[in-house]
């Protein structure tokens, strides 16, 4: 059984360690995931074409009102495919800053690798060599299912 004053000083010290522990973070970002599968040669067709889009999509980001946009440039093999959505309470000049960053993170982390996404904590980027835009054709439209 503790005395009183033991009971003083254990919740003191309690008290001073949670003082100097650092405190969680609110949003933790996750590391770029990388395509490790598909590589690109520097100063390839295909790193101009990311050269390309990496310069369009954060504005064109921002000056959408939804905050999202996409792009493409060149043709298969070396066709660049971006896509990236900012946070919907952040404001036009924080969504372009968060997409070039993100480019900036997948570049560092992915070097000369054709597809990256990024998850930051006021936007989403993801690039690729693979055309990931047109996933559905019109033929596949089921028109039962659209209502």
């Amino acid at each position: 059984m503790l005395a009183t004053g033991s009971y003083a000083a254990l919740l003191a010290a309690i008290v001073v360690v949670l003082a100097v522990l650092p405190s969680p973070a609110v949003a933790t970002q996750l590391p770029p995931s990388c395509d490790v599968g598909s590589r690109y040669v520097a100063n390839s067709t295909f790193q101009a074409n990311l050269n390309l889009v990496e310069a369009a999509l954060p504005a064109n980001a921002s000056a959408s009102p939804a905050g999202f946009a996409t792009a493409s440039v060149g043709a298969a093999p070396d066709q660049a495919n971006a896509l990236a959505l900012c946070r919907g309470d952040i404001n036009a000049s924080d969504c372009a800053t968060c997409v070039a960053a993100a480019f900036r993170d997948a570049r560092q982390a992915c070097p000369l690798i054709k597809g990256a996404t990024v998850y930051r904590d006021a936007c989403v980027l993801l690039y690729a060599s693979t055309q990931f835009l047109d996933f559905i054709t019109d033929d596949q439209w089921i028109p039962s299912e659209l209502v």
